[in-house]
């Protein structure tokens, strides 16, 4: 009943419960505690406070506990919350910065983009405009000497930026003017340094005859300061001008006084040669001389009417030997062989140097490439002008001629003063058919070489006009001789054949001589005014026989 009781308790309390079955139940419990019923709910409450007590305390600890963990939750959630909050914010901002990045990263972009283009511009201005540092101060403080290299590309870099910033608008900025205003001061700083440096070069040619005038053009002025006097041809014609007049005037010096000198030498070796000038036909040997040719003449004596044997070459030291003899044919062909180099290698440096010749690439390259070429020699690019290089030169080459004419006006002196001497007196025929054999081969040597001037050819001409006339007087006395002559007789003293038959005359052999080729193996039997000379007398000869 207790029990019921508890359990319909709250129930009764409950107003949800059905009334009328509540109520029964009551009724039923109260009869039987016999008790009111306030008192049996009262009881039932008591009962089931206790109960709820107990488990309470049974499960306060635990109860406690979950307390202060959630005490400890609520703390740190709270603590979390703060920290979202905080980071809420942090991102907030973050956000906020980022747009602002993005906004400050896309004007940047575009003021970089701006900046590339004007840095290209400024890039294309500085490159076209603005000298480099280190050329400056190499152009204004460093000397020529023992910087060549160097010197030599900076005045064509220097050349380049000087074009251009002529090319650029005069107005376009401030800057612009001061570009080209030291640009035009490192110009004049080039100007003043190359021109004593040339003039200290040309200055040993004018007071030394030791020096070297061939190593000297073609060592050192010609494959390293060709370009350097290029740059002051442009850019101060008139000092460039002052070059050219001082080297004219030290070569022509140096020419006068080494071709002086040298014939002078050679005179002094000419003395001591004698040798009788009695024609041909008058010669009478009794044995015939294969390794001669007709009158004793020595038959390797005809080789120097050719420009291609370099052999027998008379040095000027050789005339302190008082023993040393040669033919007046050996010293004109020396010389005149000296002369003809001189002439052809003059006349190329004199159009590479001064008149452009070598073109815009570097002589040193070109040098180089036309020594790695099969075909051209150094020495044959030294003494002659390649196809190519006398086009270039047409346009200048009176410039070229009339410093040559210059230059060389001393040494034509001289050698044609020489020439004159050995024409002096009755001179043999063959000895002057090979002078002017050689200088007909002279003439067409140095025209092939393309340096021959109307001067060189002038005097060549002229020599050969003084000379002929004493071929024919010698061609005249060899056909007055051989009409003298006696066709088929024997001279007194001749030798008899073994078998009694007659022994040729002195005509037959001097016939036979003469007009076999092989007693004559140059360019004396082959030349047109040699073979003309020669017909004559053969003709005359053949008349007689």
């Amino acid at each position: 009943m207790t029990s019921e009781a508890e359990r319909l308790a709250p129930n009764a309390a409950a107003p949800a419960a059905a009334p009328a079955a509540a109520a029964a139940q009551l009724a039923r419990l109260t009869r039987e505690a016999n008790q009111p019923v306030q008192e049996l709910c009262r009881a039932a409450l008591a009962r089931q406070r206790e109960r709820s007590d107990a488990q309470w305390s049974e499960r306060e600890p635990r109860l406690h506990e979950l307390a202060r963990a959630l005490g400890v939750s609520r703390t740190q959630l709270a603590q979390m919350r703060d920290e979202l909050q905080r980071s809420h914010a942090q991102l907030q901002r973050a956000s906020e910065h980022i747009e602002t990045l993005q906004h400050t990263s896309f004007a940047m972009e575009q003021r970089l983009r701006v900046q590339v283009q004007e840095e290209a511009q400024l890039s294309e201005w500085l490159a076209t405009a603005v000298l480099p540092p280190p050329l400056v101060h190499l152009l204004v403080e460093e000397p020529i000497e023992g910087h060549v290299a160097e010197w030599v590309r900076a005045v064509g870099e220097l050349d380049r930026r000087l074009a251009d910033a002529h090319t650029l608008d005069p107005g376009a900025s401030a800057a612009l003017q001061q570009a080209r205003e030291v640009a035009e001061q490192c110009r004049a700083a080039a100007i003043a340094k190359i021109l004593p440096q040339l003039l200290a070069l040309i200055e040993p040619i004018r007071t030394s005859v030791t020096t070297t005038m061939s190593i000297r053009q073609s060592s050192m002025l010609l494959p390293h300061y060709e370009p350097l006097y290029r740059f002051l041809a442009k850019h101060a014609p008139r000092v460039a001008a002052e070059v050219q007049r001082a080297y004219v005037n030290s070569a022509r010096l140096y020419y006068e006084t080494t071709f002086r000198r040298y014939t002078r030498e050679l005179r002094r070796i000419l003395t001591r040669w004698t040798e009788p000038a009695f024609p041909l036909a008058q010669a009478w040997r009794s044995d015939a001389d294969a390794g001669a040719a007709p009158c004793g003449y020595a038959r390797e004596r005809l080789q120097f009417a050719r420009t291609d044997d370099a052999g027998h070459v008379v040095l000027a030291y050789m005339a302190e030997d008082p023993t040393y003899r040669a033919c007046p044919e050996n010293l004109f062909h020396t010389l005149t062989l000296v002369l003809g180099d001189t002439a052809c290698s003059e006349y190329a440096f004199l159009a590479r140097f001064f008149a452009g010749a070598a073109g815009d690439a570097p002589a040193k390259e070109a040098a180089e490439a036309a020594s790695t070429a099969p075909a051209a020699a150094p020495a044959e690019r030294i003494t002659s002008l390649s196809e190519e290089e006398a086009q270039r030169h047409e346009a200048n080459a009176h410039i070229t001629r009339e410093s040559w004419r210059q230059v060389m006006e001393p040494a034509l002196f001289h050698w044609a003063e020489f020439g004159q001497a050995l024409l002096q007196g009755q001179p043999a025929l063959l000895p002057v058919l090979c002078i002017v054999s050689l200088v007909d081969a002279i003439m067409e040597l140095v025209r092939r070489r393309r340096c021959l001037t109307p001067d060189c050819e002038s005097a060549l001409i002229k020599f050969l006009i003084e000379a002929w006339p004493h071929v024919g007087r010698a061609l005249d006395a060899e056909c007055q001789a051989l009409s003298t002559l006696v066709v088929h007789a024997h001279l007194p003293g001749a030798p008899a054949s073994p078998a009694g038959a007659r022994a040729p005359s002195m005509l037959e052999r001097w016939g036979a001589a003469v007009s076999a080729s092989s007693t004559l193996p140059t360019d004396i039997s082959r030349g047109s005014h040699a073979a003309a000379a020669l017909h004559k007398v053969r003709c005359t000869g053949r008349a007689l026989y």
